[in-house]
């Protein structure tokens, strides 16, 4: 595991960054590159251009050893006239370079980080089962996840415990949307967010609606805000101290029978009373981000560094 921080011109050079921590060339904080048994596999990075100026890169982690990988997919998409700039996130089972992006074997559908082409401030951590973290974009911050959690079921049981998360479910949308769809991975609004289930179909999940009030279905626990926990998020406060308790993020369904599908590894709930993305805690070992410009108490989450 790592962390690593800095800033690049442009959501392009975002991803050639990305590419150079996952295979251990760029340096971590510590002076350090990524350990090599979690260093990730570039399967393919072609420029397709069209319409949307598209780049589409396809890569594989390691995983859990003796276990399976996760295949993560990454499509750059532009419109300089409409200024935007993004990146959608997607997965698969496996990759077939004889298929298409969106048919890669059981592929996930795209979830939409939203970026600029312009000066982009992040914060990333990684290991050879997922990557998380943010982008600062102007003043809003868009967190993102892509890779495995970690599953409340045996591996033979739930092979691909794979979670997909970035800030909207519409391609075009702008850094600046104000509505609902623009949110987290950790407190997704509509296509913000998709997990794999047990029996090999993609669920979405969601928290809020495109009106932003709570919905119950497949939700990431504690900000799913449908009566789960008590007292609610917004209700919480530091500690002695000033302390803040941590709740590891869990994504459940509550249809049916229910489902514990897993933790999202190093991301935990914070509450956002007297705290914002500028804060580390616990000595550092953790850094705050929120649902883009929202700073409701209920909008924050702790992403472990080290």
């Amino acid at each position: 595991m790592a962390y690593f921080e800095g800033s690049v011109i442009g959501h392009n050079a975002l991803i050639d960054r990305l590419l150079s921590i996952v295979t251990g060339v760029e340096l971590d904080v510590a002076m350090n590159p990524l350990p090599v048994n979690e260093r990730w596999t570039v399967l393919a990075d072609t420029e397709e251009g069209g319409s949307l100026n598209e780049r589409h890169v396809y890569l594989r982690a390691p995983g859990s050893p003796g276990g399976a990988q996760p295949f993560l997919q990454l499509r750059r998409i532009e419109s300089v006239a409409a200024d935007w700039f993004n990146i959608g996130i997607s997965a698969a089972t496996g990759y077939s370079s004889a298929s298409s992006f969106f048919n890669q074997p059981n592929h996930s559908g795209e979830v939409f980080w939203l970026l600029i082409n312009s000066a982009i401030n992040y914060r990333i951590k990684v290991n050879g089962r997922h990557l998380t973290g943010d982008a600062q974009v102007m003043g809003s911050f868009e967190p993102m996840y892509m890779g495995f959690g970690l599953p409340s079921v045996f591996a033979t049981n739930y092979p691909f415990p794979m979670f997909i998360g970035a800030n909207h479910g519409v391609f075009n949308a702008r850094w600046s949307a104000s509505d609902f769809r623009h949110l987290a991975f950790f407190q997704p609004g509509a296509g913000c967010a998709k997990v794999y289930h047990f029996d090999g179909s993609w669920v979405d999940v969601l928290n809020r609606n495109i009106s932003g009030s709570p919905t119950a279905g497949t939700n990431v626990w504690p900000w799913a805000g449908t009566g789960l926990m008590l007292p609610a998020p917004q209700q919480l406060r530091p500690g002695m101290g000033g302390t803040y308790r941590l709740w590891p993020a869990t994504v459940h369904g509550n249809t049916g029978v229910g489902q514990n599908y897993m933790t999202l590894e190093g991301v935990y709930f914070v509450t956002g009373f007297s705290n914002g993305p500028a804060n580390t805690l616990a000595g550092n070992q953790y850094f705050v981000t929120q649902a883009a410009t929202r700073s409701d108490f209920d909008m924050m989450a702790a992403i472990q560094k080290v």
